[in-house]
């Protein structure tokens, strides 16, 4: 679909999806500088009805 878009169309698109990109680049950076590793899921032991959080993404980086 994007490649059968017209010119304005697939220029709208890429300006769309660098924006978001960006957007998405300061949210993790500000996330980091507040201490932030990684999404959590909360999950819950059925025996005890305790609540667990468990990570789920972790920021390190791969050398």
């Amino acid at each position: 679909m994007f490649i059968n878009s017209s010119n304005t169309i697939r220029s709208k698109i890429l300006q769309a999806a660098m924006e978001i990109d960006e957007d998405y680049r300061e949210y993790i950076q500000s996330r980091e500088k507040k201490g932030s590793m990684g999404s959590l899921a909360i999950t819950k032991d059925k025996k005890t009805q305790e609540v667990e959080p468990n990570q789920l993404l972790y920021s390190k980086k791969i050398k």
